[in-house]
């Protein structure tokens, strides 16, 4: 059973950029920043990946070519980017892979390793069980720690590749503030796209189309107490009222409280 982990809320914004001696595509990566204001304070928000748009519109004003670009239902994160690395050591017989920091959304972990100095960089996925897994699978686990903090877990070259001694894991993942990040409704950019693009560009006012939700926090011990057995119990399928109950309980970690009614339709 893995806790809930503290979930960052999402927003959804449009907005234009006005640019000069920028061509197509033009660019928004990974962990752009935006900043917003409810009433629990200033939050950051990132993006999860990158985005590219073709130009919509072109202009000139004093012989100089002006391009725009409109970018339309961007998805932006509450929370900010950690990075962690391990170096691989396998003369530490329980060495572990601890991530820094507990407020981790497991949803937006990212894992690379990179080997022979540098030469191979695999990324890893995400597996939450055994099944289809073989010595070549590059997969990590997540595990709870007794702290709350969260460890990545790898492969025994049996059920999963295990990384080679010396070699580097990275973990990037946003951390969040949860339920705090929610009801945002307003934005602003705080990168510099144009110069990211080599070039100069004016963003206009960002447009909301979805205020912060969604996010949620870590699942407290109380909770843990409750949901772990049960989720055990359900053995990955959804059978009884409490399989449902539970699946829905993991699987979003917002909602609080769930009734299941059986009977037909």
């Amino acid at each position: 059973y893995v806790p809930k982990s503290t979930r960052s809320a999402k927003a959804v914004v449009s907005f234009t950029i006005d640019t000069t001696d920028i061509t197509n595509p033009f660019i928004i990566p990974k962990n752009t920043n935006f900043s917003g204001i409810n009433s629990n304070g200033s939050f950051s928000f990132v993006t999860n990946q990158e985005n590219s748009y073709l130009s919509t519109d072109t202009y000139i004003i004093n012989n100089i070519m002006h391009t725009i670009y409109t970018i339309s239902n961007l998805e932006i994160y509450e929370g900010s980017y950690v990075q962690d690395a391990f170096v691989v050591d396998d003369s530490q017989e329980t060495q572990r892979f601890i991530l820094s920091n507990a407020n981790v959304d497991t949803n937006s972990i990212t894992v690379s390793i990179s080997e022979d100095d540098g030469v191979s960089n695999t990324y890893y996925t995400l597996a939450e069980n055994l099944y289809g897994l073989n010595g070549n699978s590059q997969i990590y686990f997540i595990q709870a720690t007794f702290d709350q903090n969260y460890e990545l877990i790898f492969g025994d070259n049996i059920f999963g590749k295990k990384p080679i001694n010396g070699s580097i894991i990275y973990a990037e993942y946003i951390a969040s503030s949860g339920s705090k990040g929610n009801g945002v409704t307003n934005f602003s950019l705080d990168t510099d796209l144009g110069s990211n693009n080599g070039g100069f560009g004016i963003a206009s006012t960002l447009n909301v189309v979805s205020a912060s939700v969604s996010g949620a926090n870590s699942e407290s011990i109380e909770s843990i107490k409750y949901n772990a057995p049960r989720h055990y119990q359900t053995q990955g399928r959804c059978v009884t009222s409490n399989d449902y109950k539970t699946t829905i309980l993991q699987n979003f970690p917002e909602i609080e409280y769930v009734n299941i009614f059986g009977g037909t339709v």
